[in-house]
Order: C-alpha cells, then sequence, then structure tokens
C-alpha cells in the first residue's frame, strides 16, 4: 500500500514526494509468521504478541534470563497499552522480562478487583432504585456523595 493511497486530499506537489512510498504493516497478533532480522524487533514482535494472547508462562519460559532494554519495555507497553510497562521501561526499573510481567500480572489483578468492585456496587445501586430507595438513602447507605450515586445509576441505564 502507498501513503497517497491513504491520504485523500493531498496537493499534486506533496504527491509526487510520496508516490513511491511504500508502507509495510504487520499484524502483531500474526506476526510468528514473519522472520525480523533485527533482534530487538523480534523481541518486540514476539512478547507483544503472546501478551495479546495471553502466553504470560510462554514469555517467562522464553525471556526468563535475557536481559531486556527498558526502551524495548516501554515500546511494549505502548503496543499492548500497558501503563505498567510503560512506567517501568521509562523508569528503567527492569531489565528482565520476567519481573515486568509479574507487575503487569499484577496490575492487571488489581485492575481486575477494582472493576469486580465497581461492578458490584453497581449492581447493589441497581437493584436498590428497583427496591424504591432514592439517590440519597443510597448514598448515605454506601456512605458515597449523591453524585456518585447518580452517574453509577446513569452508567447503569446506558448499560441496559
Amino acid at each position: 500500500m502507498c501513503l497517497k493511497d491513504m491520504i485523500v486530499e493531498m496537493p499534486e506537489e506533496i504527491e509526487r514526494i510520496f508516490s513511491d512510498y511504500k508502507m509495510n504493516l504487520v499484524q502483531i497478533r500474526e506476526s510468528d509468521r514473519y522472520v525480523f532480522h533485527n533482534d530487538d524487533v523480534k523481541t518486540v514482535f514476539e512478547i507483544s504478541r503472546e501478551i495479546f494472547n495471553g502466553n504470560f508462562g510462554k514469555i517467562a519460559a522464553l525471556y526468563k534470563h535475557r536481559e531486556i532494554d527498558p526502551g524495548l519495555i516501554t515500546v511494549i507497553g505502548k503496543i499492548t497499552d500497558s501503563a505498567e510497562l510503560m512506567r517501568q521501561g521509562n523508569g528503567g526499573e527492569v531489565s528482565n522480562m520476567c519481573t515486568a510481567l509479574e507487575k503487569l500480572k499484577q496490575e492487571g489483578f488489581e485492575e481486575g478487583r477494582q472493576e469486580g468492585r465497581q461492578d458490584g456496587i453497581r449492581e447493589l445501586v441497581c437493584e436498590w432504585v428497583r427496591d424504591g430507595y432514592s439517590t440519597e438513602e443510597i448514598a448515605k447507605l454506601l456512605k458515597k456523595p449523591e453524585e456518585f450515586v447518580r452517574r453509577l445509576r446513569e452508567s447503569s441505564v446506558e448499560r441496559a
């Protein structure tokens, strides 16, 4: 695919600059069939792919004793949308992928707990609303501001 094919409107003088510019697009989830000649690129694609596939054990086995440049960890964090990996890479905290993955798993567990708590509170609010409790009463029961309860009620209606 050429860049000029991706841009809808382009002045003719600029089009000439990009006319032969080729872009190679690669799907990370299917990157195991590609051959990368640069070890860093191979590492980024391999780890990112396995994170997307949830194969943390495979990553641990392959990279247990390998040090990874913090810059690569940052890139992997960006690709996989992991704030924790980006933070670790930017801070130069870890150079071992196993340590980074353990911290990543902890982040995932904590996010899951938070989401679970929010879902539980949301379900409770819905139940109390069905039972006829007012926003003010629910806020007192939860020991939360009324605005918090209103937002939960609204998000519950949107999900339904």
